[in-house]
């Protein structure tokens, strides 16, 4: 058993305890035990479950039978280890939740290595300090650190914590199509009008409007409307 005061931050030596699967148990219990030194056996702990502080929130210590299978199902995604708050006690961790563990180096999404790892959720585990770092993953679920290491301690992961990958929504996909077809039909005409001695001012209007297109999503929706007939002249917009 490890002994620790009520709203105890966590701390290395705490984690060290929840990867060893030993019990945490508040120190009031250990005050009870030593105010009935007469009983013949020792006094259940069952009640004396700590709560810890966490990133500056409260979370609730689990046993160890409700949390070794809290995170079966998953296999997480680390970066190095001194990315994250816990160093390599990040992967041991995870591991006794019931999580698979892999690196972001080794992972490859078309590997036959990873063997029935296919029947697992894969989400890449963010680290606190550098979230930005892999906002480029959008085809993975997320995880913030923070959430994480709180999902091991109190045995439950809360499915809102998990960010979803990123899927383009419908009109997303028109509006690149749109673009794509627009700004086509653009290049030609800038080739065109330059073949023809155009003006450079009307020249610098259609090169603007190909610009308008990557951010502006009605532009673009005429564009995708009048298709079949695209002239500079009609696009015209204030």
């Amino acid at each position: 058993h490890v002994i620790v005061d009520p709203f105890m931050p966590v701390t290395e030596e705490i984690v060290d305890a929840v990867v060893a699967n030993k019990p945490l148990v508040l120190s009031t219990w250990l005050e009870f035990v030593a105010a009935n030194r007469i009983c013949n056996e020792i006094p259940s702990c069952t009640s004396y479950v700590p709560t810890l502080t966490f990133d500056g929130a409260s979370v609730t210590v689990a046993d160890t039978r409700t949390r070794e299978n809290c995170l079966r199902g998953y296999m997480f995604l680390l970066d190095s280890a001194n990315m994250y708050k816990f160093g390599d006690r990040m992967r041991s961790l995870l591991e006794v939740a019931g999580a698979k563990v892999l690196s972001v180096e080794d992972f490859d999404s078309n590997s036959q290595d990873l063997g029935n790892a296919e029947n697992d959720r894969l989400v890449l585990v963010i680290p606190a300090a550098s979230a930005n770092q892999f906002r480029l993953r959008d085809s993975l679920s997320k995880i913030n650190e923070v959430n994480l290491i709180s999902a091991v301690i109190s045995g439950y992961l809360d499915p809102s914590s998990l960010i979803s990958p990123s899927v383009p929504a419908d009109c997303t996909i028109w509006f690149l199509i749109a673009c794509f077809l627009a700004k086509k039909r653009l290049v030609e005409l800038c080739v065109i009008n330059t073949e023809r001695s155009a003006s450079i001012e009307r020249i610098i209007h259609i090169s603007v409007l190909f610009n308008w297109l990557q951010c502006n999503d009605s532009i673009s929706m005429k564009l995708w409307q009048n298709r079949a007939s695209l002239d500079f002249d009609a696009l015209h917009c204030s």
